[in-house]
């Protein structure tokens, strides 16, 4: 658009590089605006979600009896933006300009935008805008992983938490981690404490505690633990990657197994194994597989140790198929159940 000039900060906003280039950041030049005056002088658009666009004016007003011109707005925080109007701005009258944040990902940010003029002398005035980032849930380790353990082990993951709160909220978050998937782990959560105060945050620590029930076997699981905390008008989620396996005296190599897309009326066929506890392979008593799509054929292999499954999936249709092999095996209280899914094509 003529007469108006756009002065764009590029760059991905990841909070650490934010943090870092703010640190070594060259300060704003000193104030000297005997002839302008900037309308509000500073606004706070207080908590933002990670990313979140907001879109805010500010008017340069010319209290001189001379005409000036904004010739350059300079930031402190490559978060924002700003189009300004540069044609001459008559005595007592104003220029509007348009600023565009996009919030950082963490922390608090208080950015000033340098309004330099020209006319009858040179002026540098100020506006500031200030906001503060939903907090992140931190947590350390970053994945619970219990990895592979046998029916009846003990099993539990402790993982500390920290949130750095903010000073825009009054009062501590409420966390009220949840796992994703409906899966038999207890979770409970220590009492929070703050540990560290800061002039912009402070430091709320905790421990969460994961027991996984080993009563019975439990295919492999990739899940997550999910802390949603209550904040006032929005939620920001953290995902904290959950994994592990319970094992009785059988397992199968992988906890599903899929055929994809298999063409109708022609068979497709993947192998699985089945693995034992002991030196010899599994013993197996029985082995079903429903519907009749999926069909199913078994060897011994004694050298891996274990029972190869030769799965057979013929679909009669187009669209999804599902189905499961149920194996019996001595010395596992119940049968393992394989699902089976395929896409008829």
């Amino acid at each position: 658009m003529r007469g108006t000039r756009t002065l764009r900060f590029a760059g991905a906003l990841v909070a650490s590089v934010l943090v870092a280039a703010s640190s070594a950041q060259t300060p704003p030049p000193p104030v000297y605006s005997p002839d302008v005056k900037i309308e509000p002088d500073s606004m706070n658009l207080h908590m933002l979600e990670p990313n979140e666009v907001k879109n805010v004016e500010f008017k340069v007003r010319n209290v001189s009896d001379k005409p000036i011109k904004i010739d350059s707005v300079l930031t402190t925080c490559r978060c924002v933006s700003v189009d300004y109007d540069t044609r001459a701005i008559p005595p007592g009258e104003a220029a509007v300009a348009r600023v565009k944040v996009t919030a950082a990902t963490a922390e608090a940010r208080k950015t000033i935008a340098s309004v330099r003029t020209s006319g009858f002398r040179r002026n540098t005035a100020q506006f500031i805008i200030e906001y503060t980032v939903i907090p992140e849930v931190f947590t350390q380790p970053r994945k619970a992983d219990f990895g592979r353990v046998k029916v009846g082990d003990k099993a539990e993951v402790a993982l500390k938490v920290v949130v750095h709160v903010p000073k825009e909220l009054a009062e501590d978050p409420v966390l009220e981690p949840y796992v994703a998937q409906d899966l038999p782990i207890k979770v409970t959560l220590d009492p929070p404490v703050v540990t560290k105060i800061r002039d912009d945050t402070r430091d709320l620590v905790t421990t969460l505690h994961l027991v996984l029930d080993t009563s019975k076997p439990l295919a492999a699981f990739d899940s997550n633990v999910v802390f949603k905390p209550k904040l006032p008008r929005t939620y920001r989620q953290t995902l904290v990657r959950l994994l592990g396996e319970v094992r009785g005296a059988a397992w199968f190599e992988h906890p599903q197994l899929a055929f994809g897309p298999a063409p109708v009326g022609a068979p497709t066929v993947l192998s699985i194994r089945l693995y034992g506890e002991g030196p010899d392979p599994p013993k197996l008593e029985e082995a079903v597989v429903t519907p009749a799509v999926f069909t199913e054929e078994h060897e011994v292999d004694a050298a891996t140790r274990s029972i190869r499954f030769d799965l057979t999936c013929t679909p009669a249709e187009t669209g999804p198929v599902t189905g499961e092999l149920v194996v019996k095996v001595a010395g596992c209280p119940a049968p393992l159940k394989l699902p089976l899914s395929a896409r008829g094509k």
